[in-house]
């Protein structure tokens, strides 16, 4: 399974992020892969930039209706503030 985030630079300098995925909620899950364009757990976006990181993850035996989220935190480099984004899988 995988899920998408998109982590934008609203900056008017160009920024490099550390990319750090986790999961919540009790189900079997574990991070496979964090992807960036081809690369892993760093960013750098130019000014007002976006771009679109995949998470992709392993769901074990669990029961029907059960859910987690998995969640990437995203830190400034420079000034290592964490933005949260989310997504459900259930």
């Amino acid at each position: 399974y995988s899920t998408t985030f998109l982590v934008a630079n609203g900056a008017n300098a160009s920024k490099t992020f550390t990319l750090t995925p986790s999961v919540s909620g009790g189900a079997a899950i574990l991070i496979a892969n964090v992807t960036v364009n081809g690369g892993n757990d760093q960013l750098t976006l130019a000014a007002n930039a976006s771009a679109t990181v995949t998470v992709t993850y392993i769901v074990a035996n669990v029961a029907a209706g059960t859910s987690t989220t998995v969640t990437l935190a995203v830190a400034d480099n420079a000034a290592p503030l964490t933005v949260n984004d989310s997504d459900t899988h259930t």
